[in-house]
């Protein structure tokens, strides 16, 4: 498989195959050298529920990669599922994809209001009716790029109608968090 490669009729593109040292987000922030790792790219105008691409690499071996939560025209460094190595010369043989979009996710809701400094995340509820909860997916920023491919999902009970509250998210570890959906239930 050559690269960059579309995916899903032309919709997700995997830009690159390759090494990353250090910590993996998506396999419980383990620390190790030569992580398979790939650049995801949402092409499409929808919003990117889930996907799960699997990778039959050069030397015999499979590895998986999930992305959740990715808005259109995003992108985000994803990181081998199974906390997977490679070798510099390892080439993708072949390549599988399922995954699941959502035209009908507003990434904010009419009437509430996000804002990012750092990892604190003020959500503002801006109706007149009190929200009984709502659930706020946030991603690691790195540069322009998301780090990692899983989101990280905070909740809010019992928000008051006009009323701010601050949620903090120490798992986006590159000390920057953006919100790429709020969900009320």
């Amino acid at each position: 498989v050559e690269f960059p490669t579309t995916l899903e009729d032309g919709r997700l593109q995997i830009e690159s195959l390759f090494q990353f040292d250090g910590i993996n987000p998506d396999c419980e922030n383990q620390e190790q050298e030569h992580i398979a790792a790939i650049l995801v790219k949402n092409l499409s105008g929808e919003f990117l529920s889930e996907a799960k691409i699997m990778m039959e690499l050069s030397n015999g071996t499979q590895t998986s990669f999930v992305v959740t939560n990715l808005p259109a025209e995003r992108a985000a460094m994803v990181f081998s599922a199974e906390n997977s190595s490679i070798k510099e010369e390892d080439v993708c043989m072949g390549i599988a994809c399922e995954a699941r979009w959502d035209e009908a996710v507003a990434a904010i809701p009419e009437g509430i209001a996000v804002s990012v400094e750092g990892i604190t995340i003020t959500v503002t509820n801006q109706t007149a009716q009190d929200i009984p909860e709502l659930t706020v997916y946030c991603h690691s920023l790195l540069g322009e790029d998301f780090f990692g491919g899983i989101t990280y999902m905070y909740k809010i009970e019992n928000l008051s109608a006009n009323e701010t509250t601050v949620i903090e998210a120490p798992e986006c570890i590159m000390g920057m968090a953006e919100v790429v959906r709020v969900a009320i239930t």
